[in-house]
């Protein structure tokens, strides 16, 4: 039984170990991709600024998908920060029974 809970910890911390290498590479990907969007952002403040006449249509598109981009990064690591606390609540069980 103390061998299987074992196992079970080493399982669970390699699980943690990738969900943690996961969440890195999101975040910086959401950053990246926050980036995007308030460059997007300024560009149709500017453009507009400079140009009465600029595509509005074409300016508040490009906004919007850098925005959704963004969001689809936010919320995939607000995902994986739900896993990790449950593996990791998962793994303190383990090693109190263990």
């Amino acid at each position: 039984a103390v061998a299987d809970a074992n196992a079970a910890v080493d399982r669970l911390g390699k699980d943690l170990v990738r969900l943690n290498a996961t969440r890195d590479e999101l975040a910086n990907r959401q950053a990246d991709a926050q980036a995007a969007f308030d460059k997007a952002k300024e560009q149709r403040r500017t453009a507009l600024a400079s140009d009465p006449s600029a595509d509005i249509t074409a300016l508040s598109r490009a906004v919007r998908d850098a925005e959704d981009h963004a969001q689809m990064f936010a919320d995939a690591l607000a995902d994986i920060e739900g896993q990790i606390a449950s593996v990791t609540a998962e793994r303190d069980a383990q090693e109190l029974s263990g």
